[in-house]
C-alpha cells in the first residue's frame, strides 16, 4: 500500500535529517559525495532524459568532452527524475550506508565517518522510504512545461516536488493567531512560538 500513503515526504527536509548520520563536518569532500550519492540513490533520471539534454548541448556547439564535465546542477536543472519504488531506494541507500561505514575522516584521521548511532538514524530514515513517502505516486506526472529554448528547442520543465506546502502552512497559521491571544489551544500556540515546548506553553498559559 506504499503507492497510496499521503502525504508524501518532502526529499529536502527527509535528506537533512539523513545527513545526521555523519560526524564530518559540512562542505568537506566526505560530505559532499555522501549527499551526491544519496541523491542519486532517491532521484533516478528518466529514460530517454540523458540523450534529450546531450542533445541539447551539442546544439550549442559542446564537444562530447566539455559535455561530460557538466556539472550536477547543470543536469538537474534541465532533466526529468522520478523517485522510484520504494525497494529500488532501499537497495541504493544500503549500498550507500555500507560504503562509507568503517570508514574514517580523511581530514581528521582519529574519527570516523559516521556518528556513533548512525545505524539507528539510518534505520529510521530507511523506514519512511519503506513507507513510500519518498517515492512518487504511480502514474503522476511529476512535472509541467514551463518554456522552450528558442535555439535548441528543448522543453523546459518545472518539478511539482517541493516543500512549500509543508512551509507555508505555518505562515497561514501565525497569522490566523491574534498577537495578544491568551485562550488558544496547544497546536496554535506550538506554531506561534515553534521553537519551545508545548507543554511548557501550556503550563505558563494554565
Amino acid at each position: 500500500g506504499w503507492a497510496t500513503n499521503f502525504p508524501k515526504y518532502d526529499a529536502r527536509h527527509w535528506s537533512g535529517n539523513l545527513c545526521s548520520i555523519l560526524a564530518v563536518e559540512k562542505g568537506s569532500p566526505i560530505f559532499n559525495l555522501f549527499m551526491s550519492l544519496a541523491s542519486d540513490a532517491l532521484f533516478w533520471m528518466l529514460p530517454g532524459e540523458d540523450d534529450r539534454v546531450r542533445k541539447h548541448c551539442e546544439a550549442l556547439g559542446m564537444q562530447p568532452e566539455q559535455i561530460n564535465q557538466l556539472r550536477r546542477k547543470y543536469w538537474r536543472r534541465r532533466a526529468r527524475y522520478a523517485c522510484p519504488a520504494p525497494r529500488l531506494i532501499l537497495r541504493a541507500l544500503v549500498d550507500l550506508y555500507l560504503f562509507f561505514k568503517g570508514m574514517r575522516d580523511p581530514l581528521k584521521p582519529s574519527s570516523y565517518v559516521y556518528v556513533p548511532n548512525a545505524e539507528k538514524i539510518f534505520l529510521k530514515e530507511c523506514a519512511y522510504v519503506q513507507q513510500g513517502l519518498l517515492s512518487d505516486p504511480p502514474g503522476m506526472n511529476m512535472y509541467r512545461i514551463v518554456g522552450q529554448c528558442k535555439r535548441t528547442k528543448l522543453i523546459k520543465f518545472r518539478s511539482l516536488r517541493t516543500s512549500s506546502a509543508l512551509e507555508g502552512s505555518f505562515l497561514h497559521y501565525s497569522r490566523s493567531l491574534h498577537p495578544t491571544a491568551k485562550a488558544a489551544g496547544p497546536r496554535t500556540l506550538h506554531v506561534s512560538a515553534p521553537d519551545r515546548p508545548v507543554t511548557a506553553m501550556c503550563n505558563r498559559h494554565v
